[in-house]
């Protein structure tokens, strides 16, 4: 038995090595595109709930300045004309030009004029409502390049004749 000798396989050869290293960099791959798609998702859906918040924030200072004064505040601004809302010197005011929140976010608002038909309800048109307005709220966000907008649409009313 002189003549047979055994051969001993030591270590992993080239092929295992090469199919070792393309599963380690396939699952490597999978959890960095996970893990980068997850990212971009949260972040999406936290502009999403800030975007909420400062429409929600803009029909409630639109309402205060109603509720202040509606002659100045609110019928002193050109209807179908966009109108900013910027927080300065810890007051509201109402601009004519584009601010930006936290250079992410542009917040206006419009107002226009209501009709009424011969039931007093909201029409296209009709008898002119002097004292109520559409009022619609917009926020624009930009993330990664692309810009989204969301609205929201309710009317205000006159309603302490002031």
């Amino acid at each position: 038995m002189h003549g047979l000798k055994q051969k001993k396989h030591n270590g992993f050869g080239l092929i295992e090595i090469v199919v070792s290293v393309g599963i380690v960099g396939t699952v490597l791959s999978g959890v960095f595109f996970f893990y980068q798609k997850s990212l971009f998702i949260n972040q999406r859906t936290t502009m999403l709930v800030q975007t909420n918040m400062l429409l929600v924030e803009g029909v409630e200072v639109v309402k205060f300045l109603r509720d202040d004064s509606w002659s100045t505040n609110i019928t002193s601004f050109p209807t179908s004309t966009p109108q900013y809302l910027v927080f300065t010197s810890g007051d509201w005011e109402v601009v004519s030009t584009s601010t930006q929140i936290d250079n992410v976010f542009t917040r206006w608002f419009v107002l226009e004029d209501v009709y009424r038909d011969g039931n007093d309800d909201i029409a296209a048109s009709g008898t002119y409502d002097p004292n109520t307005l559409k009022l619609s709220m917009h926020v624009s966000a930009s993330l990664k390049g692309s810009t989204t907008t969301e609205s929201i649409q309710t009317y205000i009313v006159d309603l302490f004749e002031n």
